[in-house]
């Protein structure tokens, strides 16, 4: 099996409900700046300009199942951008 992808989602507000993989092994780990959390919870993470910023991170597991694989395929053919 081949090394998984990894890939860093950054965000500030919402919230991941499933990340879709199309049959390719992926790891997720996502950053989330929306610190209405407890500060206890939370690391600081490196910015470009030298400072830190708190936010929570957290891995998710890759869904590889029919389903999941049929909508992330619908979703990138009708993604913009």
């Amino acid at each position: 099996m081949s090394e998984p992808v990894k890939i860093a989602i950054i965000m500030d507000g919402g919230a991941i409900q499933q990340v879709l993989t199309m049959g390719v092994p992926v790891e997720v780990v996502m950053i989330e700046y929306d610190n209405d959390g407890e500060r206890a919870e939370m690391v600081d993470v490196p910015q470009g300009d030298g400072t830190t910023e708190p936010a929570f991170v957290h891995r998710h597991n890759a869904d590889d199942c029919p389903d999941g694989r049929a909508l992330a395929e619908w979703a990138f053919e009708n993604s913009q951008g």
